[in-house]
């Protein structure tokens, strides 16, 4: 088999350090852009990297420490990977937490890792407010948001860091980065410890396997807490100049709506959510004429033998779907059924399915873009 030519990796530093290069590199790029409830958020690299600093020295004017673990929970948006990177900037640890987690499972994580303090986007505030209220130990409060009494407001912290003495990142890529928490096979959820070498590797990997560029447009809709997103649809795309934009829901439209608005090249999903878009093509196709299902199926039949045919032939599809701008989508999280992966093939979408596991922080294996085998989960 023909092993595909691929281009060096990123040099491996902390996650702050690595992001920083490409905010360097990239000043004017978009890096962020969510629009939800009637409110816009967007960020240059410039600017994202502005606040993620600001905030990094409000943190250690509060009492944070270097190796202090810091919990962060809330949906996904651009604060939730702000407050994210800052944390590392402070030399802390970030401890994401699951946003559908009940509270006693809220104080396991936040007790069993050692954290100090909490950043929490304002959905959640009174959840981990119960939570902490059981912990024999004083917790640093910090809201996205509506701040509660009792509570720091992320916005004056960023605000008032501005003016602050400069701190640097840190460059040691063997210290902790994050904990993430895994169900595992029993009892309660256990920690995950990766350091900034861990988590780099692997962003200087997919970088490298994946040719991501500082063109492409990513749709974040995977939960940010979880390490495939964090890494791969997260980080990754930070660490090389790349745009993440943020779905206002997780319902099929709006995920739809967002790509096509916004150009997305790249999105990340799991078979689920790919398999719904396979679903919805076929229903739309039985219900047509018959002239237009004789044209679909000869395409898909094309499609077998002469891939790019197929992709010509389909392009309308794949703008009325709001996927004509993209090059490929990631799948992971749980195996993909073939005839899915295929019949998006067929339909000019390629499908690249990997395999990872939180402990390597987390893609072990991913096919490429050339050749691409739908029964495997690549190399």
């Amino acid at each position: 088999m023909e092993v595909p030519t691929v281009r060096g990796p990123l040099k491996i530093e902390t996650i702050p350090r690595m992001f920083r290069s490409a905010a360097e590199k990239y000043p004017d790029n978009p890096a962020l852009l969510m629009e939800r409830d009637g409110v816009r958020q967007e960020y240059t690299y410039r600017e994202l990297l502005q606040r993620i600093e600001s905030l990094a020295r409000s943190l250690r004017k509060q009492g944070f420490s270097p190796e202090d673990k810091v919990g962060l929970i809330g949906e996904n948006c651009p604060d939730w990977e702000t407050s994210y990177l800052a944390i590392q900037w402070a030399g802390c640890i970030a401890v994401p937490l699951d946003k559908m987690l009940k509270v006693a499972e809220i104080r396991h994580i936040l007790r069993s890792s050692d954290s100090v303090g909490v950043i929490s986007t304002e959905s959640y505030t009174e959840i981990v407010a119960e939570a902490i209220s059981e912990i024999n130990r004083k917790f640093k409060k910090i809201a996205i948001g509506n701040t509660p009494r009792g509570w720091l407001s992320y916005e004056a912290l960023i605000t008032e860091g501005t003016d602050m003495k400069p701190i640097k990142p840190p460059k040691d890529i063997e210290k902790l980065a994050a904990i993430l928490y895994t169900s595992g096979t029993t009892g309660q959820a256990k920690g995950v410890m990766l350091t900034h070498k861990n988590i780099g590797s692997n962003i200087s990997g997919g970088y490298q396997s994946l040719d991501f560029d500082p063109d492409d447009v990513f749709i974040s809709i995977l939960p940010l807490h979880h390490s495939f997103e964090a890494t791969a649809g997260f980080l990754t795309p930070l660490c090389c100049g790349s745009r993440i934009v943020f779905s206002p829901s997780l319902k099929s439209r709006d995920i739809l709506d967002t790509m096509s608005k916004n150009g997305a090249t790249i999105m990340l999903g799991v078979p689920l959510l790919f398999e719904k878009i396979v679903q919805g093509v076929q229903r739309q196709v039985k219900d047509s004429s018959a002239f237009k299902r004789f044209i679909f199926n000869a395409g898909m039949n094309i499609g077998k033998i002469a891939k790019g045919i197929s992709k010509a032939m389909f392009k309308s599809v794949r703008q009325a779907m709001g996927m004509d701008k993209v090059r490929y989508l990631i799948s992971g999280a749980a195996a993909l059924a073939p005839w899915a992966s295929s019949f998006m093939e067929r339909l000019g979408l390629p499908v690249l399915q990997g395999y990872g596991l939180t402990e390597t922080s987390p893609i072990v294996s991913v096919n490429r873009l050339k050749n691409p085998d739908n029964e495997s989960v690549g190399h």
